[in-house]
């Protein structure tokens, strides 16, 4: 599988498959498009970044959309993220949206977002192994 040279990749990630798969659900601009047969890739609806939003692409000429892959068969795992610049191309009288690069800009500021959402994540999740009893 090729590797994109503007993805951002955060490694060691000690979590849960679970987890991870909720997290990045969360962090994705615009919301969640689809989601891979094996659960490991997200890709989010198409949007367009205005005024430092995200904000849905409803008749934008130029989008993007991101893809989160989960990587790693097991603990840890590492997170891929990767954000498309779609343009829209014309065929005569019909449209269509052709991948023409990638943002670099962007994949940081969705893997931020992911980053953000793992320090959100519920305050104790070793509750029990921190009970003390005096």
């Amino acid at each position: 599988m090729r590797r994109s040279a503007k993805a951002v990749v955060i490694q060691n990630l000690d979590y849960s498959l679970i987890s991870l798969r909720s997290y990045t659900q969360k962090a994705l601009p615009a919301g969640l498009a689809t989601v891979s047969s094996n659960g490991r890739e997200f890709t989010s609806n198409r949007f367009v970044f205005r005024k430092n939003k995200y904000e849905m692409a409803q008749d934008a000429t130029s989008r993007y959309y991101a893809k989160i892959t989960i990587l790693g068969s097991s603990q840890p795992y590492s997170v891929e993220v990767t954000v498309y610049q779609e343009k829209r191309i014309w065929n005569g009288e019909r449209s269509s949206f052709k991948v023409v690069s990638e943002s670099s800009y962007l994949a940081r500021k969705v893997a931020a977002d992911f980053n953000t959402e793992l320090t959100k994540r519920r305050e104790d999740p070793n509750i029990i192994d921190d009970f003390r009893v005096f």
